[in-house]
């Protein structure tokens, strides 16, 4: 799927899409999709939520892998989050469960009150508390209004059993960044 900001949202393309390969595509006009969803019970803002949140997780490096099926119920698990300036997401020492996603914003890693990284559109934070570390390594604050998909523990893990790239992928990313708070730290 591609050109789905466009169904919910009059905006300009942000990219060009090539087929490298013959294909079927299906396309559907903004005007077509607008009059089908007048019909329906559906708000705007809720289809516009359900758009957002099906291309953060079908376009994340983590997820890419994963069958339709398994996305569908990491997508029907997930939460699309708003983040004013200043919010506090995470707090270091808390009980943690879930992975995030940043959809866009950009957002501060902190830890023992010294910023360690800067996280942005396509960045995550949450996952060391998936892979068995039980209290939040940082805080992370929205430096700027942000939005944020928020995964639960249960959904992820499904969905990288089902992925042991992705599973792979995740082990190795979290190493790398225990690694960078321990040399943050030391410094």
């Amino acid at each position: 799927m591609f050109g789905e900001a466009a169904l919910v949202s009059a905006v300009p393309r942000t990219a060009t899409v090539r087929a490298v390969g013959a294909l079927t595509v299906l396309s559907v006009a903004r005007d077509d999709f607008l009059a089908a969803m007048a019909g329906s019970d559906a708000s705007a803002e809720t289809v516009r939520a359900q758009v957002q949140l099906a291309a953060a997780i079908r376009h994340h490096p983590l997820f890419q892998g994963l069958g339709r099926r398994a996305r569908r119920r990491l997508m029907e698990a997930a939460q699309l989050l708003d983040s004013p300036i200043g919010e506090q997401v995470l707090t270091q020492g808390e009980q943690g469960t879930d992975l995030y996603i940043v959809r866009h914003g950009r957002f501060v890693v902190e830890r023992q009150g010294q910023q360690v990284a800067s996280l942005s559109a396509g960045d995550w934070f949450g996952e060391l508390a998936l892979l068995g570390q039980q209290v939040r390594t940082a805080s992370v604050r929205a430096e700027e209004h942000g939005q944020l998909v928020r995964l639960p523990k249960s959904a992820v893990d499904e969905a990288l059993v089902q992925d042991v790239a992705a599973a792979r992928l995740l082990h190795e990313l979290a190493a790398e960044r225990i690694a960078a708070l321990l040399r943050a730290e030391a410094a």
